[in-house]
């Protein structure tokens, strides 16, 4: 099994993504709310499962958080 890799490094554009299993989550996240902030992790974790946005990716994410489109909605809008 292969071992989750997590760092904190500023990203230019994204404020988090997922590659080679390797999270990596942009510091400036710390602007906004709790509930931000856990969407842009919990995000990044789907995406371990799931590499694309998939109808099960949504659903994963709104298993563990059921306003996730608020969330996306106000990133939107930033």
């Amino acid at each position: 099994m292969n071992d989750i890799v997590e760092e904190i490094k500023k990203l230019k554009k994204e404020l988090g993504k997922c590659e080679d299993n390797k999270i990596t989550i942009n510091p400036e996240i710390v602007k906004y709310n709790r509930n931000i902030i856990d969407y842009i992790v919990l995000h990044q974790y789907c995406h371990l499962k799931y590499k694309t946005h998939s109808k099960r990716f949504f659903e994963m994410l709104e298993k563990y958080q059921p306003d996730y489109k608020k969330c996306e909605e106000i990133l939107l809008n930033i």
